[in-house]
């Protein structure tokens, strides 16, 4: 069968039933509607059938991270999650993809990205602000243990830190960083002015951010099991 002739509506009913099998998907039905969504810019039709769908696949991905997302969030996120791939792939779907396994590792990577990001934020502005965090840095590591070592997203996280760190003050400069700046949301300037003991200077500390950030992106792009 030739799917480039058929409707959008027989894609996208063809599409879901061979979603649905557990093996011996034919992918082509998926795959051609959404080679047509990201070309056809201005067709609106094709472009509903392949959000929904994308939708229904970015429920999955976020069911795999257990209750990192709240389902309060869930719309917003989808919605962010899709409008970034559209835009950053529209015109190269193409080019950049030459199977929907390929594709959908690509959207995996970018819902947990997202995922990533949402719950920084979120941890930021509920947790209570500490103004006045002292300089001592085995309270520092405490709190790293009492409030993100418990969360087994944070574990994941901090699992990830300690496998770069080259020894113990390396690792706890990572998990003071990654503590005071996401969850008490402090600038660079005031981690540095608060524990010159751990970085000499802003320099000192940005070398630190490039190396956390580095192999964060590297264990984000490793949960892509699609």
């Amino acid at each position: 069968m030739n799917v480039s002739t058929e409707s959008n509506e027989f894609l996208y009913r063809r599409c879901l039933e061979e979603t649905k099998k557990r093996q011996n998907q034919d992918n082509r039905y998926c795959f051609e509607l959404l080679r047509r969504a990201f070309d056809d810019q201005d067709h609106r039709e094709v472009w509903m059938l392949a959000y929904q769908y994308l939708d229904q696949r970015i429920q999955v991905f976020c069911r795999s991270q257990g209750q990192v997302v709240d389902s309060k969030d869930y719309f917003a996120l989808s919605n962010t999650i899709i409008s970034n791939v559209w835009q950053r792939k529209r015109g190269v779907f193409e080019s950049d993809f030459n199977t929907l396994g390929h594709f959908l590792k690509y959207v995996k990577i970018t819902t947990k990205h997202s995922i990533w990001q949402l719950y920084l934020e979120s941890a930021r502005h509920t947790s209570e602000y500490i103004d006045d965090i002292g300089k001592d840095i085995q309270q520092a590591t405490n709190l790293v243990e009492d409030r993100l070592m418990r969360d087994e997203f944070w574990q994941d996280v901090f699992n990830e830190l300690a496998t770069i760190a080259r020894d113990d003050h390396e690792k706890t400069r990572y998990q003071v960083y990654i503590e005071l700046r996401y969850r008490y949301g402090y600038k660079n300037q005031r981690i540095v002015q608060e524990y010159p003991e751990l970085w000499a200077d802003d320099n000192a500390l940005r070398v630190d951010r490039q190396r956390i950030m580095r192999n964060l992106v590297k264990f984000f792009e490793s949960y892509t099991d699609v």
